[in-house]
C-alpha cells in the first residue's frame, strides 16, 4: 500500500487553521469589546470633568461592549465615578533655536465602579495614555488638529483600558 505524505508546507491552509486551533485553545484572543461583568450591563457615569470628548467616547467604548449608558442613576445601574480626567502637555524635545519641537501628551483617568443593588465595587483605579506629538510652530491649525485626534484615540484607550480593569476586578 502506497500512502503518499503530503508535507504540511504544501498546505499553507491546514497550518493556518492548526495554529488558529492552537491559539484559541490556550485562551488567546485579539482585543476588542471587553466583556463587562453582569453588573456592569446598565451604567450611570457620575463625573465633574468638563472634558466632553472624554465623556463621549467613554461611552462609545461602553456601548460598544454591550452596556446600556443611562443619564440618571436608578437602581439597577452600576455607577461609573469618575473622580479625576487629567489632559497632560510637556515639552519633551527642543530643535536647534531651543523652542519647542515635541510635546509629550497624555491623559489619566482616576475611577472606581460600584453598583448599590448587588453591593459590588471595585477599589479606586487609574487608567493613562501618553504620546509625542511633533511640533510644527509653521502649521499651528494642523497641529491643533492632530492634538486633538491623539486625545481622542488616548481616550478610546483609557476606557478600554478601564473596562479591561473593571473586567478583572470582578
Amino acid at each position: 500500500m502506497n500512502v503518499s505524505r503530503i508535507p504540511l508546507v504544501t498546505k499553507p491552509w491546514l497550518l493556518g487553521l492548526l495554529l488558529v486551533a492552537f491559539l484559541s485553545g490556550c485562551g488567546y484572543h485579539l482585543r476588542g469589546a471587553v466583556e463587562l461583568p453582569e453588573y456592569m450591563k446598565r451604567v450611570y457615569i457620575q463625573s465633574e470633568t468638563r472634558d466632553k470628548e472624554f465623556l463621549l467616547e467613554l461611552k462609545r467604548v461602553l456601548q460598544s461592549s454591550g452596556a446600556e449608558v443611562v443619564e440618571q442613576a436608578d437602581a439597577g445601574a452600576a455607577i461609573l465615578n469618575l473622580i479625576s480626567v487629567n489632559q497632560q502637555r510637556a515639552t519633551s524635545g527642543h530643535d536647534a533655536n531651543r523652542n519647542a519641537a515635541q510635546y509629550r501628551v497624555g491623559l489619566t483617568v482616576t475611577f472606581s465602579a460600584t453598583n448599590p443593588a448587588t453591593n459590588i465595587s471595585t477599589p479606586t483605579m487609574s487608567a493613562q495614555a501618553s504620546q509625542i506629538l511633533d511640533y510644527d510652530p509653521a502649521q499651528p491649525v494642523q497641529m491643533e488638529r492632530q492634538e486633538r485626534t491623539l486625545f481622542q484615540q488616548m481616550s478610546a484607550n483609557v476606557g478600554q483600558q478601564m473596562l479591561r480593569q473593571i473586567s478583572k476586578a470582578r
